[in-house]
């Protein structure tokens, strides 16, 4: 891209949370932004590495990125805290058009980490029984945005 266009500065990563893992809250529609930690960068590659006799070793991930850009999530994170937030306003502008609102998405279901689903385009031969229900968040909570370490990998990772 940047042998093409001269003039891009940054380029921005945007993927699927097909893998997430932990505690948190995140949703259909959440944005996860990566935050250098220890000794990554913010985005992990964990499918690039090699395999030992003990078993994968990673050695794939990015840099960090520009400290113009850290320094632009430090103050959105800030005016988080002090409730200073423009997200709301700015996904509100998004409403009046139906193709970027939240319910085009349709209901998000989940199923158990491990169950096999059935082949197919969608889910609708899955188990029902075999869905992981959750409370849906109330519409002030909406959007929720997170941040820390990203995986980010070329093939699908299965849990056994």
């Amino acid at each position: 891209m940047r042998a093409s266009f001269k003039s891009i500065r940054f380029g921005i990563m945007v993927g699927i949370g097909g893998g997430v893992t932990g505690a948190e809250d995140i949703r259909l529609g959440d944005v996860v932004v990566s935050q250098p930690q220890a000794t990554h960068g913010g985005v992990v590659q964990y499918d690039s590495g090699k395999e030992t006799p003990s078993g994968f070793q990673r050695t794939g991930s990015l840099d960090s990125p520009p400290r113009i850009l850290l320094s632009a999530v430090t103050k959105v994170r800030a005016n988080e805290l002090r409730g200073r937030s423009t997200l709301s306003r700015h996904l509100s502008s998004l409403d009046c058009n139906t193709r970027f609102s939240r319910e085009k998405a349709g209901p998000e279901i989940l199923f158990h980490a491990d169950y096999d689903h059935i082949r197919g385009h969608t889910c609708d031969s899955c188990d029902p029984s075999r869905r992981s229900n959750r409370e849906p968040r109330g519409r002030k909570e909406d959007v929720a945005v997170h941040y820390g370490t990203i995986a980010s990998g070329n093939k699908v990772m299965r849990r056994s």
